[in-house]
Parts: structure tokens; C-alpha cells; sequence
């Protein structure tokens, strides 16, 4: 017995044999004893063969005994047949014709094919002439294929015992299996995926460039009397391009397609100064600065009258928040100086301020500064008669001096912020030359920022009138009920008479000082300055 895929043993038809007259008169080689011989001469069994050519055993042994009725369908033994006769180094074709041929040929079968088994068996060992050839046969196919050339077809004898011919069909269809397709897009996907994260990581470590090519020098003179240029360069695609003139906040522009910039600035006379510079907002990345210097010089002939107007504030002006805003305009000013000058207190009442009289049939009369007793409820307190306190150190000394540019239209703005007190203004103009007009002097009060004082009413309602630098607040005397608060800014004295001094609470310049007293019922007046606590007086 055999197994599904082991060969099967040749079978002789009738009238077959090695050498016999009777097989010479059968007529023409059948071509499946011609794939048998090719594949002896080769030395190789079927099961090479299989894993070579991938047909199963038992297929090919029905090639070479011819019983194409054994093989599948006819498209796959026809192929089979020619794979097979390829890898043999036998002709496909001539193989094809043959296969078509028996299929064609009606079949003539003896009845009892089994009838002689022991011819076919004996037969090999009566005649052991081709195992013994077969060295010989391998030898000359051998020398066969050695002399035979290229551009000459071997004969069939040498085809049929000559080596293997390449297939080629097999080695095309290697390259469109889907294990190849897929490798191949894998290969693509990674090469652009490295590609991207090239370019990103190229793009966050670059740094921009910048280039000016309008001015192309480092300083250059234009004509007198020249207002406006035309600044040009390239940059990176896509950067900004940062413009700053004689200091001032820059002017933006941005590089177009080509990494062209263009941008039309305004000049005075004298020297101008462009800090040009790109800026990658994606990177956040600058260039170096490229500075230029235009010269604008100024017409000595009939030189531009220099001039300098001081808007606001206006001279004598009081100002009760502290901030003080110089505005003006001026005519071939470069820069504008301002430098305050602390000149003394806001003006304050005299030691015996006269009664003023205010609208209704009561009148309002300041406080008169009496005498302190000699003993006083808070034994911290220093009685004092001075009408205000005197100016701190840092009053006196006042603000560092401001210098601002003109705007090209001449307008000029400069902020101060002063405490209490009378100042004195100087504002100089000055131009490239060194020249500057007569300084322009302004004398500004400002009333406001020493003393801060804040009346709490906690425990109940309490009788109370205020003073503010000597004058009565408009409302009061009037009674404060319980828990309300009262903030009050003077620039030198608030005065406090309350008629319940426990429910009167004083805090002054963010300092708690507690209540006023601590007796139920009892008035008292107060004086409060920037220099210390509360100190009781007479003051009605």
C-alpha cells in the first residue's frame, strides 16, 4: 500500500521496454518517460522536486507515468506539466502539445491491464542496464551543457539529460506577493514620517535671518529738508521684522513669499536710528540686530526757529490726586526734560484761622489751635502747635527728572506723580545741535497723598464733626451711627470732635491707634497729623 502522497510506481503499458522492438514500434517517446529520464539525470527524487516546484508527489508522479486522469482540472495539470517540464529544462510547449494530444487520442486500453503483473515487476531486475548507465548518462550531460553555447539551442537529447533551466516565472511572482506590497508601504511610511519630524526639528532650531539693503550702508546723509525713507531688506519667509526708531516702541512688518520687507518711516533732522531685527513667532527666535544711521542735516543758512509750548498744566493749577500729565507741542525739538522741584507745604490756615461763613443761617467757624493741657489721657501723646506737618525728606528731594521724545508731529507727554505740596516745573527743550530754547516754568499744588485717615464707629452711635487742614467738612457736625466708616485724605492736619470717644476708632496711614476713650458718655477733641498718635485739644 501507499500513502495519499508517496509516488506511485511506474506503470508499463504494453508493448513498453528498454530497447525492445516492440517499444520502438509504439512510435514517437511518450513525453512523460522523457520528464522521468530528465529527472534521473539530474539525480534528484520527487520529493526535491516538490519542494522546488511546490506540486505534491503524487501529481507528479502521474506526470511522468502519463495518467493525466489523476491530475485536477485541466487548466491545473496543464500548468502543472509546464512548471514541471520548465524546471526539468524541457520544452513547456512541447510538453502542452503532448498533454493535448493524449487528452485528444481516444483510449485504447487492454481489458485486463493487471493480467501480466509479473512482467512489470520483473522487468527491472532482468534488465539493470539503465541503473548502471545512469552514471554514464549524467557524465555526458554534463559535457553536453559545457559545449553547448548560448546563442545555440541544445539538441533534445541534451535538454532531456542535460541540468535544470531557470524559472523565471516563479521568481517574477516574488515580487507581487502581498508580504513584499506591505513591506514596501512600511519602507514608504517611515522614510516620511522621518522626513516630517527632520523638517520640524530643522524649523525649531533655526534661527532667522535678516538683511537691510535700503540704506545698504551703515550710516548715510540724505538731503536737507528729506521727511520720509524707504526701508528695505529680506528675512525669512513668514518671520517678523521689527523696526525701532530713535528708541521708540517698534513698527512691525512682515516678510512676504519671497522674504522680501519694505517700510516707510518719518525723519527729523539730525541723526536717526534704526535697531532693525526678525522675530520667528512659531520658534520664538531672534536675529541679531542690524543698526543704520540716516543723517538728516539740519539747514544752518536760515535755521528752523526753535519752539516750545507747554499746554497743561497751567501755572498756579492745583492738582488733588497726585498724578500731574505735562502736555505741549514743539517745533525742531528732539527731547523734552521736565524736572520737578519741591518748593514747600500746601498752602494750610494760620495759627488763628478767621470764621468762614458758608450758605444758611448757622456758620461754619474753623477751629481755633489752643493750648495742650500739661497732662494729657495718653501718656505716648507730644503736644505740638505747629499748623502742619513738615515735609519728609523724600517731599523735599521729589522725582528724578523725565526726558521724552516728541512724536513727528511735535506732541509731547510726560507723566509725574508728586506728593502734597508746592512744585516747581521746568520743562527744556533741546535738538542734535545742543541748542534749546528759554525753559518754560510751571507752579502746580498738589493737595493730596501725606495723611490718610480712616474713623471706625463700632460699639454705637456717636456725635462727631471733622476738620480737614483747618476747614469743616461740608455735612458735619451730624451723628454717625454704629458700624459705619469714614476715610478721609489731608495734606497736613485732620481734627476730630466726637461726642462718645469708646465708639470712635482711629487708623492713620494703614496705623491702628485703638479708640479715642475708653469712658462711655465722654466727648472729646482730637488733632491728628502724619507725625505720630492722636493728641486730645480744645477744639470745639
Amino acid at each position: 500500500m501507499t500513502t495519499k502522497d508517496q509516488p506511485r510506481r511506474p506503470r508499463r503499458q504494453s508493448g513498453e521496454g528498454n530497447g525492445s522492438a516492440r517499444g520502438a514500434a509504439a512510435g514517437p517517446r511518450p513525453f512523460c518517460e522523457r520528464l522521468k529520464a530528465a529527472r534521473e539525470a539530474r539525480g534528484v527524487d520527487l520529493f526535491r522536486v516538490e519542494r522546488d516546484t511546490k506540486i505534491r508527489v503524487r501529481f507528479l508522479a502521474a506526470l511522468e507515468e502519463g495518467n493525466y486522469e489523476e491530475l485536477p482540472a485541466d487548466v491545473y495539470a496543464r500548468g502543472f506539466l509546464r512548471n514541471y517540464a520548465t524546471y526539468l529544462g524541457l520544452s513547456p510547449d512541447e510538453a502542452e502539445e503532448d498533454w493535448r494530444r493524449r487528452k485528444s487520442a481516444p483510449t485504447a486500453k487492454p481489458a485486463a491491464p493487471k493480467a501480466a503483473p509479473v512482467v512489470v515487476l520483473a522487468a527491472p531486475k532482468a534488465a539493470p542496464v539503465p541503473r548502471s548507465a545512469a552514471p554514464i548518462a549524467q557524465s555526458l550531460a554534463r559535457r553536453l551543457l559545457a559545449l553547448r553555447r548560448r546563442d545555440r539551442p541544445a539538441s533534445e537529447a541534451a535538454a532531456a539529460l542535460g541540468g535544470p533551466q531557470p524559472i523565471t516565472m516563479p521568481r517574477r511572482a516574488l515580487l507581487l506577493q502581498p508580504i513584499h506590497v506591505v513591506l514596501l508601504a512600511l519602507a514608504v511610511i517611515i522614510v516620511a514620517v522621518g522626513l516630517f519630524f527632520g523638517m520640524q526639528v530643522t524649523k525649531l532650531l533655526q534661527y532667522p535671518s535678516i538683511a537691510v539693503t535700503s540704506p545698504n550702508q551703515a550710516a548715510i546723509t540724505l538731503a536737507i529738508g528729506t521727511t520720509q525713507y524707504e526701508l528695505k531688506g529680506t528675512a525669512t519667509v513668514g518671520t517678523v521684522v521689527d523696526i525701532s526708531w530713535d528708541g521708540r516702541d517698534p513698527k512691525t512688518v512682515k516678510a512676504d513669499g519671497s522674504g522680501n520687507w519694505s517700510y516707510v518711516t518719518q525723519l527729523h533732522s539730525g541723526f536717526n536710528q534704526f535697531d532693525i531685527h526678525s522675530f520667528n513667532v512659531d520658534t520664538n527666535h531672534d536675529s541679531p540686530v542690524i543698526t543704520r544711521l540716516i543723517n538728516v542735516p539740519v539747514p544752518t543758512a536760515s535755521p528752523t526757529p526753535q519752539l516750545l509750548t507747554v499746554e497743561s498744566p497751567t501755572d498756579g493749577q492745583v492738582i488733588s490726586d497726585g498724578n500731574v500729565t505735562v502736555k505741549g507741542s514743539t517745533v525742531s525739538i528732539t527731547s523734552v526734560t521736565v524736572t520737578p522741584t519741591y518748593v514747600g507745604p500746601p498752602p494750610a490756615p494760620g495759627a488763628t484761622p478767621t470764621p468762614v461763613k458758608t450758605a444758611g443761617p448757622n456758620p461754619t467757624v474753623q477751629p481755633t489751635l489752643m493750648p495742650l493741657p500739661t497732662a494729657t489721657p495718653l501718656p505716648t501723646a507730644t503736644a505740638t502747635s505747629s499748623a502742619g506737618p513738615s515735609p519728609s525728606p523724600s517731599a523735599s528731594t521729589g522725582p528724578a527728572a523725565t526726558t521724552v521724545i516728541p512724536t513727528i508731529d511735535g506732541k509731547f507727554t510726560a507723566s509725574l506723580h508728586l506728593t502734597a505740596g508746592r512744585w516747581e516745573l521746568s520743562i527744556v527743550g533741546s535738538n542734535d545741535t545742543g541748542q534749546s530754547p528759554a525753559p518754560v516754568i510751571v507752579n502746580v499744588v498738589v493737595t493730596v497723598g501725606q495723611l490718610t485717615v480712616v474713623i471706625d464707629i463700632p460699639r454705637g452711635d456717636a456725635m462727631l464733626k471733622i476738620w480737614v487742614d483747618g476747614v469743616v467738612v461740608p455735612g458735619y457736625p451730624k451723628v454717625v451711627s454704629k458700624g459705619a466708616t469714614i476715610k478721609i485724605d489731608a495734606a497736613e492736619s485732620v481734627w476730630i470732635r466726637t461726642s462718645q470717644m469708646a465708639h470712635t476708632y482711629v487708623t492713620i496711614n494703614g496705623k491702628p491707634y485703638g479708640l479715642l476713650g475708653k469712658t462711655n458718655d465722654a466727648a472729646g477733641s482730637w488733632r491728628i497729623t502724619a507725625t505720630g498718635p492722636p493728641v486730645p485739644s480744645n477744639d470745639v
